[in-house]
């Protein structure tokens, strides 16, 4: 028992596997345009989930985190029900936690990333609204609802987005809760950690610049 919870120990402590690819070079297009509503999201994005637990009978909060998100937005602010968002692609490889040993468990345990089926996770939008709002002119609010697939298993889920148009930039959330049971995330045993709740937040942070062509 104690070879094997060594083994465990060096296995779940090891680096996690680099990324396979450049996340550019998997990123979902939509079809060029003229018009000027074409948006890559780029530098300054990010992707995260946060998840509550009982760790050594203390509350805290797993957050993760990934600036490894891709994807594309046409979108017209004179005719904001025109919104198009392409899929959506984040490498789960490089999601980054307060611990390496927690990064370990996540990636090998229970995304099993390292498996080339499962580093990425993807969103496919399906279904966009938007919301009525009070607010500024360069601010919209949209349900958007798609298939979510996390570690090989899609499910339909809706992301609450909003979107601020300032000067050839697009910045704005997109957030939604899951449930970990609808993916198979089994969170390890570990007698440190406690009461971990079936729902997450998953979370992206969009910064995306005009595609002038």
């Amino acid at each position: 028992l104690i070879v094997l919870g060594f083994v465990g120990f060096v296995y779940i402590s090891n680096p996690v596997a680099a990324p396979s690819t450049d996340i550019n070079s998997v990123r979902d297009v939509l079809p060029s345009n003229t018009e000027g509503n074409l948006f890559r999201i780029g530098t300054g994005s990010k992707a995260e989930f946060n998840i509550y637990e009982l760790l050594n009978d203390k509350p805290f909060t797993v957050i993760g985190v990934t600036s490894d998100i891709a994807g594309e937005i046409n979108f017209n602010p004179k005719d904001p029900a025109s919104l198009k968002i392409s899929v959506i692609k984040i490498n789960a490889r490089t999601l980054k936690t307060d611990s390496v040993k927690r990064d370990g468990a996540i990636s090998r345990l229970i995304l099993k990333s390292e498996d080339p089926a499962n580093e990425f996770i993807e969103f496919t939008p399906a279904d966009i609204k938007l919301i009525p709002t009070e607010a500024t002119s360069n601010d919209f609010m949209f349900n958007v609802t798609g298939n979510l697939k996390i570690s090989g298993i899609v499910k339909p889920t809706t992301f609450t987005v909003g979107l601020n148009v300032d000067d050839g930039l697009i910045s704005g959330t997109a957030e939604a809760l899951i449930n970990r049971s609808y993916y198979n995330l089994v969170i390890p045993n570990n007698p440190f950690v406690a009461d971990v709740p079936n729902v997450l937040t998953i979370k992206a942070y969009i910064v995306a610049n005009q595609v002038l062509e």
